[in-house]
Order: structure tokens, then C-alpha cells, then sequence
């Protein structure tokens, strides 16, 4: 799953989901692509608010730990979004994620 579905906030989600289609409907994306980031969409729904849940049950030390670790993911998927996959895998030998 793509951590940058995360950033996105609830009320725009409607918004991608119409480009998603529009895109879809002038063959800029194919039915697999449009699959996958509909499903990675739903998924990132559904986990919301288990995630919260879950922060919210975390010592605040914990979660100040982890908070690097998040970052460096959603850095990671941004790259992957903006240069492609095989440049961002670069990232992860010079030591961003």
C-alpha cells in the first residue's frame, strides 16, 4: 500500500476518485491501473481508523520513535509518485528509507 493515499483528507477523496474515472474514460490510465488506486484508496479508508486507534493507544515516546520512520516512508512514496518507482529505489540505498 501507497503511504501517500494517507495524506490525502476524506472530503478530497471524491475528487481523485472522479480522476481517477475521468482518466480512465480517456484511456490515460488502464482498467488495472485504475483498479489498483481505487483499491489502494479503499484499503487506506478502511485502516484509518484502526491506525488512529492505535496511535492513540501508544505511549507518546513510541510514537515520537516511530514518527522518523513514517516520515521517511511517506518521503519514499512521494518520490515513487514524482520520479517512478526505479528512482526511488535509488532512495533506499542512499539511506532516505
Amino acid at each position: 500500500m501507497n503511504a501517500s493515499w494517507l495524506l490525502i483528507p476524506d472530503k478530497a477523496l471524491i475528487v481523485v476518485i472522479a480522476v481517477i474515472g475521468l482518466a480512465l474514460i480517456v484511456r490515460r490510465i488502464s482498467r488495472r491501473t485504475a483498479a489498483a488506486a481505487l483499491g489502494g484508496l479503499i484499503v487506506s479508508l478502511l485502516l484509518k481508523p484502526f491506525i488512529a486507534v492505535l496511535f492513540d493507544s501508544m505511549p507518546p515516546g513510541v510514537s515520537i520513535a516511530l514518527l522518523p520512520t513514517i516520515i521517511a516512508l511517506i518521503i519514499r512514496a512521494m518520490l515513487s509518485r514524482l520520479s517512478g518507482g526505479r528512482a526511488a529505489g535509488h532512495s533506499r540505498n542512499r539511506g532516505i528509507s
